[in-house]
This record gives structure tokens, sequence and C-alpha cells, in this order.
């Protein structure tokens, strides 16, 4: 499906892999989008570099040692 949007200025566009919404924790949890939206509203004041260092901090606190089973990708970028 697609669907057109409108970004302006100081917008910012998130795209990230499922190995993010899906890593999981030493218990079988989920990161899930539902964190990762809290994670990126909680952070939205940042800068892009910021957030992403924030977010990633979060998913490597929620993960602990559990094994990886899939790549992390995560970029943002905001428009000027």
């Amino acid at each position: 499906r697609s669907r057109a949007i409108d970004i302006g200025p100081g917008d910012k566009i998130i795209l990230f892999s499922d190995g993010i919404t899906e890593a999981r924790n030493n218990k079988g949890e989920e990161y899930t989008t539902k964190r990762l939206l809290k994670a990126i509203l909680n952070n939205a004041h940042e800068n892009c570099e910021e957030m992403k260092d924030t977010i990633i901090n979060d998913l490597q606190n929620f993960s602990g040692s559990s094994k990886k089973k899939d790549d992390e990708t995560l970029m943002i970028s905001k428009f000027s």
C-alpha cells in the first residue's frame, strides 16, 4: 500500500528494519513497534544522532544479553 504525505522543514523520517521491533529479551518478549514509537515520541526533541543513540541504547538495555537473530537497522533523517 502507498500513501503520500507532506514533509516540511524540521520533520524527521525514521526508517527501521523488523530486527528492531522483533528483537527479544531474555524472557522472549519482543521490543515491539509500540515501544519504538514511545522511544521516538519521548525523544523527538533530540537531534537525529542523539535520537538514534537513545533508541539503540534502549533496545540494548531491553535485549540484554539475548542473542541477535536479525539485523537491526535504524536510519533517522531531518528535513531542512
